[in-house]
């Protein structure tokens, strides 16, 4: 039985064919002819690989059910950010920008405003760290 190939739309998605002895002879996503493996060229099997191995192939239903733009800010992206490490279920993934992503991952502490979302997202990723008195207006627990 072989793999059949994808409907082309808008969205890419990068499908992932079950083992066949069926020769491919363009790419299944994007058309290249220069193939990889699995009837894929390098970018497109590069992009299956990461999303099998560390989002356990629901990285495409999370873009999809936000939409393909951050939950923060609404700009257009491909970034899905763990919630909880390891965990890959649906619930426990959000798409975030690039922008967004790097705060949540990399801001230290809580030293100017951020949106409620992404406070609620750097408090996940930073538990135990005192987050200090916010000058914002608002109060602490209230995000």
């Amino acid at each position: 039985m072989a793999a059949s190939a994808p409907a082309i739309s808008g969205e890419r998605h990068v499908p992932w064919p079950a083992h066949s002895r069926q020769r491919f002879l363009l790419c299944l996503v994007c058309g290249s002819d220069e193939l990889c493996a699995r009837g894929l060229c390098r970018s497109c099997y590069d992009v299956a690989h990461h999303d099998d191995a560390y989002f356990s192939g629901c990285k495409e239903r999370v873009l999809a059910r936000d939409g393909r733009s951050c939950r923060v800010c609404g700009v257009p992206t491909a970034v899905v950010h763990h919630r909880e490490p390891g965990v890959d279920r649906d619930e426990h993934l959000i798409t975030l920008c690039p922008a967004c992503y790097a705060t949540v991952e990399r801001l230290g502490q809580l030293d100017r405003y951020l949106p409620p979302l992404l406070v609620e997202l750097w408090r996940e990723k930073h538990r135990g760290v005192d987050a200090g008195k916010l000058q914002f207006g608002w109060e602490e627990g209230s995000a």
